[in-house]
C-alpha cells in the first residue's frame, strides 16, 4: 500500500495575526493542509458604547440597503438592527468574510459581494449601480476611506454612516510566541489588513521583527501588499477570495520552494 502524499503546509507554522475570535476560519483553513496556526493578534477591536446609538440613527428614517465593509462590523452592527427592528431590504458586504460574519450574526438576506474586496469593488455590484433616490446605510470602523459614501451619493443615494467601532493595538504578543519568532520556527505569516501589518512590526522586538520581515506574507489586498513592502517585507502572495485563498497561496509558495530546491 503506497503512503500518502504529505500535505501541502506539513511541518509549516503560519503567524495569524487576525484579533481574538476572528482568526478561527483560517486556523482551520491552514490545518486542513497540515500547517500549525500560531496566533498573534496585533488589533483589538473594541465596540464603541455609541454604537446602538448610531445604528439607530443611521436606519431612523429606514433603510433600503446596509452595507458593511468589515466583518467587524457586521458582528456589531447586524444585531443591533434587529433590535431597532429597522432591517433593510438588501444587503452588501465587502467580502466573502463579512457575509459569513453575516450569517453568523443571524442575517438571512441575500448578501451581494462583490468579486474585488474593497470599496471600488462594492461601487461595482449591481445592487449600488442605481440608487438615486435610495436610502443607504454604511456599516464601518473609525478610520475608514470616504471613496464608498462619496460615490454613493454622487449617485443620488441618501448615505448615512455609523461608525460602530474602533482598532487599538494588541497587547504584547506572548514570550512563548516571541521565542518560536526569534529561533526560526515559524515559516509564514498572513497579515489581513495594512493596520495590522503595521501593528505587527510595532509590537515585535528586534530581533523577531528582522526574523518575521524575511517570511513570506500573505495578504488579500494589493494595497496591504504595498504598505508591507515599504515596510521592508521582502516576499508577499496577494491572494483575493477569504480564507482558503490564502491558506492555499502559502500551500502553493512551499510546494513550489520544495519542488525548486529538488526536494
Amino acid at each position: 500500500m503506497s503512503a500518502c502524499p504529505p500535505l501541502p503546509l506539513g511541518g509549516r507554522v503560519v503567524l495569524v495575526t487576525r484579533p481574538h475570535g476572528q482568526a478561527g476560519a483560517l486556523c482551520r483553513a491552514v490545518e486542513a493542509l497540515g500547517g500549525e496556526a500560531l496566533l498573534l493578534p496585533t488589533i483589538r477591536i473594541e465596540a464603541l458604547p455609541q454604537a446602538a446609538q448610531r445604528v439607530g440613527e443611521a436606519v431612523a428614517e429606514g433603510v433600503d440597503v446596509a452595507i458593511f465593509t468589515s466583518a467587524n462590523a457586521a458582528r456589531i452592527s447586524w444585531p443591533l438592527l434587529r433590535a431597532a427592528r429597522a432591517l433593510p431590504a438588501y444587503a452588501a458586504a465587502v467580502g466573502e468574510g463579512t457575509a459569513a460574519a453575516l450569517r453568523d450574526a443571524g442575517c438571512t438576506l441575500p448578501v451581494q459581494v462583490p468579486a474585488r474586496a474593497d470599496s471600488e469593488g462594492l461601487l461595482c455590484l449591481p445592487l449600488l449601480e442605481r440608487v438615486a433616490a435610495s436610502r443607504l446605510a454604511i456599516f464601518t470602523g473609525e478610520g475608514g476611506r470616504d471613496l464608498l459614501p462619496a460615490a454613493l451619493a454622487a449617485r443620488g443615494a441618501c448615505v448615512a454612516v455609523a461608525v460602530v467601532y474602533r482598532r487599538e493595538l494588541a497587547p504584547e504578543p506572548e514570550a512563548a510566541v516571541l521565542a518560536r519568532l526569534e529561533a526560526g520556527g515559524v515559516h509564514a505569516v498572513t497579515v489581513s489588513s495594512a493596520e495590522g501589518g503595521r501593528n505587527l512590526y510595532a509590537l515585535l522586538p528586534a530581533e523577531a521583527r528582522r526574523a518575521v520581515a524575511h517570511l513570506p506574507h500573505v495578504v488579500p489586498h494589493a494595497r496591504i501588499a504595498q504598505a508591507l513592502r515599504e515596510a521592508g517585507v521582502r516576499t508577499v502572495l496577494v491572494a483575493p477570495g477569504g480564507d482558503a485563498a490564502l491558506a492555499d497561496a502559502l500551500a502553493g509558495h512551499f510546494t513550489a520552494s520544495r519542488f525548486g530546491d529538488g526536494t
